[in-house]
Parts: structure tokens; sequence; C-alpha cells
């Protein structure tokens, strides 16, 4: 269960990020991003010991929300 609400989590993410960005991004991709990015800082998070579940929710999103900022920042170069 608490995958899912990595999942979940990491799409609302790349979601408003995408509405955020002000740029016409792929949604699908920027939601696939805040997953991604939802899911690697909370396992990071867990990694480095932390025991609190909400802090790891915490780390994750920030670390989908600094993931999305380099995707974007990305995309605004080739455009």
């Amino acid at each position: 269960m608490e995958i899912l609400w990595i999942i979940l989590i990491g799409a609302i993410i790349g979601f408003l990020g995408r509405l955020v960005s002000g740029r016409d991004v792929n949604w699908v991709l920027t939601i696939l991003v805040g997953i991604v990015g939802n899911v690697i800082g909370f396992y990071v998070y867990n990694a480095l010991g932390g025991g609190n579940e909400f802090l790891g929710y915490v780390f994750g999103v920030a670390a989908a929300a600094l993931l999305l900022v380099a995707v974007t920042g990305m995309s605004r170069r080739r455009v």
C-alpha cells in the first residue's frame, strides 16, 4: 500500500509541476518524473536511516520537485 501512496503523490507533484512550469511540457513526462523523483527520494531517505514515514514523503516530494525543475529547465533550453 505504501508504494501506491508514493506513486499517487508523485503523480500529483508531476501534474502540479506541469502547471507551475508555464511551458508546454509533455504532461506524461512531468507526471512520470514526479513519480520517479518521489520514489527515489522516499527510498533514499529510508536508506539513510530515516524512521519517520511522513518525513520520507516530505523528502520524496522535495526530490521530485528538484527533478522536475531540472527536466523543465532542460526542455526550456531546447525550445
